[in-house]
Formats: C-alpha cells, structure tokens, sequence
C-alpha cells in the first residue's frame, strides 16, 4: 500500500491571477480538507518555467522533489529550501516573470 505522504495533488490554475482584470469572475471552489502535515503550495507560473543554462525549465517536478524532501520541516524552512533549490538550479539566471511561492501546512 502505498504511503499517503508521498502523494501529492496537482490543481491547475482555473481563471485569471488577481489583479489583471477588474472585475474578475470567479466561481467559489469546493474547499479542501487538510489533515495534519498537509502542505498545500500555491504556485506562480515563473517558478516552474524559471531556467538554467542550457534553458531546461525548474518544472513542476523540480517543486514536488524540493517540497517532498524537506516535507517535515515548518512551511518556513520549505519556502527557503525552495527559495534555496531555485537560484541553484537558476545559477544567477535573471527571472523572466514573478517567482511567488506561499506554502501553508497544516499542523
């Protein structure tokens, strides 16, 4: 049987980001249920797409495998282990886009 703490969820963004359009319109999401040691991350597209010198992308999977390893340590220490992964991965490469990253785990 596989163990619940190596899975992980992926929810594609459904509408706009915040503060492009005025009057956005969105539908109210069914809420999610977080269980202790959770963590739900909230990602912004510069993060994934950020690049390294031969212009491979961080990815979706450069994420997980950083919030996966360091997944017992405060929402805090993960941000700076992601913060930490990105310039490494990055090498001094400046962003082309936001790099916004909120983590929150449930405690």
């Amino acid at each position: 049987r596989k163990s619940a703490r190596n899975c992980t969820a992926i929810l594609q963004a459904d509408t706009l980001p915040l503060g492009v359009v005025n009057d956005l319109d969105v539908a109210i999401a069914q809420p999610i249920r977080m269980k202790r040691g959770n963590i739900l991350a909230v990602i912004s597209d510069g993060v994934f797409e950020a690049i390294d010198g031969e212009k491979h992308e961080f990815g979706v999977e450069g994420v997980v495998e950083v919030i996966l390893a360091h997944r017992r340590a405060s929402s805090k220490k993960i941000l700076a282990a992601l913060q930490a992964a990105l310039a490494q991965f990055t090498n001094g490469i400046p962003a082309t886009d936001d790099q916004t990253s909120i983590i929150i785990k449930s405690v």
